[in-house]
C-alpha cells in the first residue's frame, strides 16, 4: 500500500517566495526571492545555505544538473545572470533584449532559452554565456518548454496567441502556430507521445499540437480562465487548472489518447498545480489559503489537504526523492511523497 504523502518541514525564509527549480543530482531547491535574488535551500539538511542578489523583477529560473549552473531572468534590468550552483556565486550577467521573461535549458546541450516580452527568443550557451542567436518574432513571447527528446523549444506569445516552435540543434525557426487567446502559462509536454498542450486564459479551450507534424490536434473543452498545466506521461493524462468565470476552480483531468475530459474536481480558485509521475499523485496549491490538497491520479479520491504556514504557491518536485516543495510567504513546507 503506497503511503500518504507527509510534511516533514517547514523552512522559514526571508519573504516571498516565487519561481522554484530543483537541481535533483546536488538536492538543492533554488527560488525567486522577494524579485530581486535567488534563495539555496538545502533538500537534505532541509537548512538555507543563503541568498544570492541578481537584479530587479526575477521572475523565473532554470537549473542545468549536470554543471549545476543557475540561470535568472532580471525582468526590470534588461539581463540574464549566470550562477555558480557550488559557489553560489555570479559568473556572467548578459544585456539581453528588454523584459527577459521566462528562461529555460536543454539539460543534454546546455543551451539557454529566453523570452523577452518586448519580442524576442535568445539562444544562449550556458558556460560561455555567449549569445548564439536571437529571433525577433514580435508580440509578447513569455513562457517556454524544452522536449529533451527532441530538441525542440516551444515558447508562447501571448501579444500574438500563439506558440513559436524552434530547433535546437540548427537554432531555426521551425513554425509558429495559432492557439487561443492569452496563452499566459508554460506548455506542458508530453515526451512518450511527442504531444505539446497549452492553456489559454482567454478561451474556452486548451491547445494541442503534434510534436512530429506541428499539426493542431482537436481543441480540448474547458473552462476560461486556465492558469495552470500538467502531464503526467505514464499515464497519459494531461491536467488543466482553471479558474473559471464564477464560482470554484475546477481541474479537469484529460486523456492523452481521445483529448477528452475523464474527470473534473472542484479545486480553490487561484490553484499551483504539480504532478508526480512515479507516485500518481497530483498536488494542488491554494493561493488564497493555507492547505496544499492531494489527489491519487488512479482514483482521484483525495488523499490528503496538507497544512502550510501562509498561502500555499509555486510548487517543485525533486523526482530523485520524491520530495515536493511547496513556497509561499516567508515558508517553504516540504512534503514526503
Amino acid at each position: 500500500m503506497l503511503r500518504k504523502p507527509k510534511v516533514i518541514a517547514a523552512v522559514k525564509v526571508d519573504g516571498s517566495v516565487g519561481d522554484m527549480q530543483v537541481n535533483s543530482l546536488v538536492n538543492r531547491l533554488y527560488f525567486a526571492n522577494q524579485d530581486t535574488r535567488i534563495g539555496v535551500l538545502n533538500g537534505d539538511t532541509r537548512q538555507m545555505e543563503g541568498y544570492i542578489q541578481v537584479g530587479e523583477g526575477t521572475f523565473f529560473l532554470a537549473v542545468h544538473e549536470a554543471s549545476n549552473r543557475i540561470y535568472a531572468t532580471s525582468f526590470r534590468e534588461g539581463k540574464v545572470t549566470f550562477i555558480d550552483g557550488n559557489t553560489h556565486q555570479i559568473i556572467a550577467a548578459l544585456g539581453v533584449d528588454e523584459h527577459p521573461y521566462g528562461i529555460a535549458v536543454h539539460q543534454g546541450t546546455g543551451r539557454v532559452y529566453v523570452a523577452c516580452t518586448s519580442g524576442a527568443i535568445y539562444a544562449i550557451d550556458g558556460l560561455t554565456a555567449a549569445i548564439l542567436h536571437v529571433w525577433h518574432v514580435g508580440g509578447s513571447p513569455s513562457l517556454l518548454a524544452v522536449n529533451e527528446r527532441t530538441n525542440r523549444i516551444y515558447v508562447t506569445n501571448t501579444g500574438s496567441d500563439s506558440v513559436h516552435i524552434l530547433n535546437g540543434d540548427m537554432l531555426t525557426l521551425i513554425a509558429t502556430r495559432k492557439v487561443g487567446r492569452n496563452p499566459l502559462i508554460a506548455p506542458a509536454l508530453n515526451p512518450v507521445t511527442n504531444r505539446i498542450y497549452l492553456g489559454n486564459n482567454l478561451s474556452t479551450y486548451g491547445s494541442v499540437l503534434q510534436g512530429g507534424s506541428l499539426a493542431p490536434s482537436k481543441p480540448i473543452r474547458l473552462g476560461r480562465r486556465q492558469h495552470a498545466v500538467a502531464v503526467n506521461p505514464r499515464l497519459n493524462r494531461v491536467y488543466y487548472a482553471s479558474a473559471q468565470v464564477s464560482g470554484s476552480g475546477k481541474l479537469y483531468v484529460v486523456s492523452g489518447a481521445t483529448r477528452r475530459v475523464v474527470k473534473s474536481l472542484p479545486v480553490p480558485t487561484f490553484s499551483s498545480l504539480l504532478v508526480n509521475p512515479v507516485t500518481h499523485h497530483i498536488f494542488v496549491g491554494n493561493s488564497e489559503g493555507k492547505a496544499l490538497a492531494v489527489y491519487s491520479g488512479l482514483s482521484y479520491a483525495k488523499l490528503a489537504l496538507l497544512p502550510v504556514r501562509n498561502r500555499g504557491g509555486s510548487l517543485a518536485l525533486n523526482p530523485r526523492t520524491n520530495q515536493v516543495f511547496v513556497g509561499s510567504e516567508n515558508v517553504i513546507t516540504v512534503v514526503q511523497d
